[in-house]
């Protein structure tokens, strides 16, 4: 079970294949009863499940937990109020299996929720879920996507909304009881005592520790966290605002009949106890709605001063008065302050079924819909598509106090974020990069969303495949993000910061460096790109900056070291089907062998690059020849090219790869080729050799393609290492490759007239001189069969880049004789950033093309899937081997 691997599973086919309706209930299960197991018994599960074995046409099968002693006595307590045993299980997961079982009740703590329910919904369960349904905002877009594919019933534990009085208030404002409601206001205040230091302690022998982390970080066991304090801890609860917040603004919301804020801003801190507590005690948040609409939330844990007499509930303001609504109903005051209306429930000694005690009778409402709507298929009151909305209002104000250390006063100030339906705010605006006119943004968002959860193809790339084959921890973050990574490299050498004090520097260091630099990276894609690396790989949420990097470097090493952070894991988890890889001709290939042989089902495939083997002028090409074998001859050099193509293309490979400074073309008599070859094995071969050696060697590997079917690549226009003492103290890829001026149309002519019409070559072009897209290689491609564009490349994989491209190119050649979007990345865990990058950028691309009417939204759509999926996989022949 590992956190955001679910963004997988809700999208693959298995949890899709269970979206044609299913039976309501389990087969087995009498159709007069809805059969469940309650996961998560310490506190409110028990009371669930009491309450399950009392309701009609409910019956509790089993209970869960992973405390022996908990589970023991709520199971006791559960067969009591049932009148019959329940069978106890320590993990959930059992229910799971059993098919007699229709739904699955989750009380766990906060980080098990959403995995627990889309595990129940791929099993074909229902479920009813206490709040918050996720720990994050991205959890409740799975929880929400995994019901509409699952078709299963869904409910949220607000139990107001199954409140008679609830519903009548609600109700009443919408008919004017208090004219046009504008204003809302929830509360919540405690009186909560300090979690203190906590201190390293044995797992209790009663307690599964490693279960109940299940899909969080690992950390080791504190005496303050189990069974109520995981509540206060990032790792697994969500703060008070979704502990108890969610009751009050679920119902604010639903009074004013909002969705969405435009706006979001809140204020507060820690400021009671010094403790471990990583949340707010305190805190104002405001909510801003289109249409003149507001709602503002205050939260209290550690003073219990009332609001209108009372410790919770909610105001609800308009244009002729004012309504107060809690637990035990509500009251009306006109602009005089006089009641004109109330609905409240008598003291709990009272004969009235809705009297409060601990919310007990609202629970038994709530259950008792649950169970009618998974027996009828009825609505249910908080169906999860409204429940995540609450729950993403509450998100939104979440990280203002919470420091960058547990403990820490103070907090973040003001935080304020634009939201859309479906995505949470915590630092990434969800319309990043998309086009201010609302006419273009609109089909944009449909797009990507479209698009996101497509798997990433990459067909091109520089990872490393020993990371995949030894599939160990990754390093600390300065090692593993900044000082292979050129783009990081040059811009702060640029900005005069020593290269020696990057790639030479202490760990922590170099990270300090950066972080305190980064700022230069704004506007930029590397910007771009490790913000999204920041937030969706490595769940952070502060702004890395000189204070926050210490922090920051802390958090991302202890989730490196998590199993959940180890490679193989997160390809898993970033939804990658093929991963090729970049390998010089000469290369063994043992860590792809590896690969194989350990089983694993993750596809990475090798790519035969000779660049090496074509510079005969270096001083490294005897070595590099020397990897070929006793080669003595041009023949035999040519023919130990081809076996060293069949040996990757036997590992998986479909493509070649030719980095070259020009794409000069030009077909050698064999004599010729000979005596350079010779010329070179004496160390004689000029710069002017191996650009005519190399034109020929390029004519070659396009025929050597229509043999063996490899897809043949040419990326031109690099002129390497042009700061020298860079390169000869640091050596390449530090960030001193510069572009230069490239022409295609001569160079090429000679290549595509031998090759270009035949349909066995597909031959991917790249280029670093933007002024050659409309005038040269948009025309070859729309003419050419062989052709086809790779996408932006090096400096221009930009959001501005990416949008010039297809502008000067789509015309000329359309999006189809284009290769899709490849990474071109070195760095691993920046992969899902660039894909999520380029969806986005060709989303609004398209998305303006159906502004200006020049295609439709059906039109739109399938380019889109194309341009994120179909094209990398149909250019690379990646198909063929599925």
């Amino acid at each position: 079970m590992k956190r955001r691997r679910f963004v997988k599973t809700v999208s693959s086919a298995g949890l899709g294949l269970l979206g044609a309706r299913t039976p309501l209930f389990a087969k087995g299960s009498p159709s007069e009863k809805v059969v469940v197991c309650v996961m998560g018994l310490n506190g409110r599960g028990t009371v669930l499940a009491k309450t399950f074995a009392k309701t009609p046409n409910a019956e509790v099968a089993s209970v869960c937990d992973v405390d022996a002693t908990v589970l023991a006595k709520a199971a006791a307590a559960v067969a009591e109020a049932q009148g019959k045993p329940v069978k106890s299980l320590a993990d959930f997961r059992r229910a799971l299996d059993d098919k007699s079982i229709d739904a699955l009740v989750i009380a766990a703590p906060d980080h098990w929720h959403a995995p627990a329910a889309i595990l129940a919904m791929a099993a074909g369960k229902h479920v009813y879920l206490e709040k918050p349904c996720g720990h994050n905002a991205r959890e409740g877009e799975l929880l929400v996507d995994a019901q509409r594919k699952t078709k299963r019933v869904v409910q949220m534990g607000t139990q107001r909304r199954s409140s008679p009085r609830a519903i009548e208030a609600v109700q009443a404002i919408r008919d004017g009881m208090i004219g046009r409601a504008y204003f809302a206001r929830a509360w919540y205040a405690n009186r909560r005592a300090t979690i203190g230091r906590g201190k390293a302690a044995p797992v209790p022998a009663n307690l599964d520790y490693e279960l109940w982390q299940g899909p969080a970080p690992r950390t080791p066991y504190r005496d303050n966290m189990i069974h109520y304090n995981w509540h206060w801890f990032r790792r697994w609860g969500t703060g008070e605002i979704c502990n108890n917040g969610t009751h009050e603004i679920d119902v604010a919301r639903w009074a004013l009949g909002v969705d969405h804020p435009v706006r979001v801003t809140s204020a507060g801190g820690r400021y009671h106890f010094d403790d471990d507590w990583e949340f707010t005690d305190t805190q104002e948040a405001a909510f801003e709605f289109d249409g003149g609409r507001a709602i503002a939330w205050q939260g209290r844990s550690c003073n219990p001063y009332p609001v209108e007499a009372r410790g919770r509930g909610t105001i609800v303001h308009g244009t002729t008065g004012t309504m107060v609504v809690d637990q035990d109903g509500y009251t009306v005051y006109d602009m005089d302050q006089k009641i004109v209306k109330q609905n409240v429930a008598p003291p709990p000694t009272g004969t009235d079924s809705l009297a409060v005690s601990g919310d007990d009778q609202l629970t038994a409402l709530h259950i008792a819909n649950f169970v009618e709507g998974v027996r009828t298929g009825a609505p249910v009151s908080q169906p999860i598509e409204e429940g995540a909305k609450s729950v993403l209002l509450c998100r939104a104000p979440r990280r203002c106090g919470d420091g960058p250390h547990p403990g820490r006063r103070g907090g973040d100030g003001l935080l304020a974020a634009g939201l859309r339906a479906g995505v949470g705010a915590d630092g990434l605006n969800p319309d990043r990069f998309f086009d201010p006119d609302p006419s273009i943004r609109r089909v944009a968002r449909a797009l990507y969303e479209d698009t996101r959860g497509l798997p990433i193809v990459s067909p091109h790339g520089h990872v490393d495949p020993r990371i995949l084959a030894d599939n160990a921890p990754f390093p600390e973050p300065a090692s593993l993000i900044v000082q292979p990574d050129h783009y990081i490299l040059r811009l702060l050498y640029a900005n005069g910061v020593p290269l020696e004090s990057l790639l030479q520097g202490d760990p922590r260091r170099v990270w300090q460096l950066f972080a305190g630099r980064y700022y230069l990276f704004r506007g930029t894609p590397t910007g771009a790109w490790f913000d999204y690396e920041l937030h969706e790989v490595f769940g952070v949420r502060e702004q890395l900056s000189s204070e926050t990097a210490a922090h920051i470097y802390d958090e991302i090493v202890e989730k490196l070291a998590a199993p959940e952070f180890r490679p193989r894991v997160l390809f898993e988890r970033f939804n990658i089907e093929v991963l090729a890889t970049t390998d010089a001709a000469t290369d063994r290939l043992e860590h792809h062998c590896a690969i194989r042989e350990s089983g694993w089902k993750g596809r990475v495939i090798p790519t035969f690059r000779p660049d090496a083997l074509f510079r005969i002028s270096s001083p490294e090409w005897p070595a590099a020849l020397d990897g070929l074998g006793r080669v003595r001859d041009y023949v035999g050099f040519v023919r130990a090219l081809v076996e060293r193509r069949k040996y990757f293309k036997q590992l998986g490979a479909t493509a070649t790869d030719h980095g070259v400074l020009e794409p000069y073309t030009a077909l050698l008599p064999e004599e010729e080729a000979e005596r350079l070859f010779q010329r070179a094995r004496r160390g004689d071969a000029t710069p002017d050799d191996e650009r005519r050696f190399t034109a020929h060697l390029l004519m070659e590997m396009a025929r050597a393609s229509l043999a063996d079917g490899l897809v043949m690549q040419i990326h031109a226009g690099a002129l390497r290492n042009h700061n020298q003492a860079v390169f000869e103290r640091f050596g390449p890829d530090k960030g001193g490759d510069i572009p230069v001026a490239t022409e295609f149309t001569r160079n090429l002519r000679p290549l595509l007239n031998a090759y270009g019409n035949d349909p066995r070559l597909t031959l991917v072009l790249f280029t670093l001189d933007e002024s050659t897209y409309s005038r040269e290689l948009a025309p070859l491609a729309g003419h050419y069969p062989a052709v086809r564009l790779g996408p932006p490349w090096w400096f221009h994989d930009s959001m501005e880049g990416m949008r010039r491209f297809r502008e000067q190119t789509t015309e000329t050649a359309s999006i189809y004789k284009t290769a899709g979007f490849n990474d071109d990345t070195r760095a691993f865990c920046s992969i899902p950033a660039r894909h999520d990058l380029a969806r986005r950028m060709e989303a609004n691309y398209l998305g303006g093309l159906v502004a200006r009417h020049v295609i439709d939204e059906s039109d739109a759509r399938r380019m889109a899937r194309a341009l994120a999926y179909d094209l990398a996989k149909e250019t690379y022949k990646l198909a063929r081997l599925d």
